[in-house]
């Protein structure tokens, strides 16, 4: 069966109190499993730089570099979206293109070329 990966963004989207423990608690009463990555996040000073010069293909680049020091995270990614069959990846932006996620998506997809991406 092909594993299905969502990418969405929660931006201009609201739950009172939002939090990743009071989104966790959500899903379950949905029947959907939460899984914190922290390290999938872009590091602060990449944020802080692309906030100053607004440079999307330099952040990517920065990005794109930190990510591949971190093969075993996205193996570990992996494991979670086999266990699962559909995930998502959830981050602050809505447009993916405009993320970090997109970057995530790729590197997941160059492990597992049969992973369906699908942007909401």
């Amino acid at each position: 069966m092909m594993k299905k990966l969502f990418l969405t963004g929660y931006e201009k989207e609201t739950i009172d109190g939002f939090s990743k423990y009071t989104l966790e608690k959500l899903l379950k009463t949905k029947g959907i499993s939460y899984f914190h990555f922290q390290d999938l996040g872009s590091p602060e000073s990449l944020r802080i730089k692309l906030k100053e010069e607004s440079n999307y293909l330099s952040f990517f680049e920065e990005y794109r570099k930190y990510i591949k020091q971190k093969p075993k995270l996205v193996k570990d990614v992996l494991k979670v979206i086999y266990a699962n069959g559909r995930s998502a990846l959830l981050c602050f932006e809505k447009d993916y293109q405009l993320c970090h996620r997109s970057i995530v998506a790729s590197e997941l997809i160059k492990c597992d070329p049969k992973l369906q991406v699908i942007p909401l």
